[in-house]
């Protein structure tokens, strides 16, 4: 099962490039789990794929190969997805419901949930990012809340801890824009667009600056944390996993847009609309046609229209002129065919 899933655009914060003047939210967002995908499609929200703890969110615990339409949730403004858990705001009150062992629901109750079910504390909330077991979330303050597991300081509350059930402050003073929860770390992007990281072996269980630069992206996956910058596109990412942080440049001869992180592969869009995936391939999640794994970026295909892109366990979904395609595994119903069954190497359409 993947241990973390995460792409810092998924929670859309509605402010626009220099402050909070919302602008329109995009067309279709997507965000993808260990093993299911949620879609927020004008005014309708469906997920699919696995079930089992009622992450899909359709009142039942059996797995959905097909969009399913969350009712109660139409009109959603924004969405995150975790491991095994989804996350919805609408108006300004926020949803979760799917898998809460660790209380990555933040409904103060240990139970599962297969229908959204509101987050306590009466917070009105901006955007929302899924981790593996846990959750953030940016109230209309800009106050980050983080909720569930805090074995690694993953909640950024100074110190790691037992479960947290209900939203906790993190212990900074910063105001958020948008960030990306993972298993052990999590990072976000502070008003200034600065980038801050805590939790598991490479950082502190307190918000710490790792870079002051402006980025317009961040995301967290299983092994590997990546992030763009605003002034010239750069990508880098680093081990998530590992002792100290050793970033690596990706290239790029145009510069990078957005960033999304699976368990263990990454995809990139970059300024001219095209996409680029490496990593792991195994069930064909790098949508190359092949299962064989990628050390660098390869594009997938020569269009240059891909808008939103989500990296799940060992699956993968994007958006393309307004279309969604999914591609990789499919043993649970990941990619919304309408039956489970053998894994895609190459983008299906939805």
């Amino acid at each position: 099962m993947a241990l973390t899933l995460g792409c810092g655009r998924v929670g859309y914060d509605g402010l626009g490039e220099n402050g909070p003047d919302a602008g329109p939210v995009p067309d279709t967002l997507l965000a993808a789990g260990a093993c299911h995908t949620c879609r927020l499609q004008g005014a309708a929200l469906d997920c699919w794929g696995c079930n089992d703890s009622g992450q899909v969110g359709n009142g039942n615990t059996d797995d959905e190969p097909s969009p399913s339409r969350i009712t109660p949730l139409s009109s959603a403004r924004t969405l995150a997805v975790g491991g095994a858990h989804s996350c919805a705001i609408k108006g300004s009150s926020l949803s979760c419901w799917g898998s809460n062992a660790d209380g990555q629901l933040g409904t103060g109750s240990p139970d599962d949930e297969v229908h959204p079910t509101s987050v306590t504390g009466g917070l009105s909330w901006r955007s929302v990012a899924g981790g593996a077991a846990h959750t953030c979330g940016i109230d209309s303050a800009g106050v980050l809340h983080c909720w569930g597991a805090n074995a690694d300081g993953q909640l950024g509350l100074g110190s790691s801890s037992e479960a947290q059930r209900e939203p906790m402050p993190v212990a900074s003073e910063a105001l958020w824009r948008q960030g990306s929860a993972g298993g052990q770390s999590t990072c976000f992007l502070a008003e200034d667009r600065s980038l801050w990281c805590w939790g598991g072996p490479p950082f502190a269980a307190a918000p710490v600056e790792v870079d002051g630069a402006p980025h317009d992206d961040v995301a967290v996956g299983g092994d590997s944390i990546c992030a763009v910058r605003s002034h010239d596109g750069q990508l880098r990412c680093t081990c998530a996993d590992c002792g100290e942080p050793d970033w690596e440049i990706i290239p790029s001869a145009v510069g990078w847009s957005s960033v999304c992180a699976g368990d263990a592969h990454r995809c990139a869009i970059d300024r001219a609309g095209a996409l680029w995936c490496w990593g792991s391939n195994a069930d064909g999640q790098l949508g190359l046609g092949d299962t064989d794994a990628r050390s660098e970026p390869v594009q997938v295909g020569e269009e240059l229209d891909w808008g939103q892109i989500a990296a799940g366990g060992h699956h993968t979904c994007g958006v393309r002129g307004g279309i969604t395609f999914c591609w990789g595994a499919n043993g649970r119903g990941e990619l919304g065919q309408g039956a489970a069954g053998e894994p895609s190497p190459v983008p299906l359409q939805l």
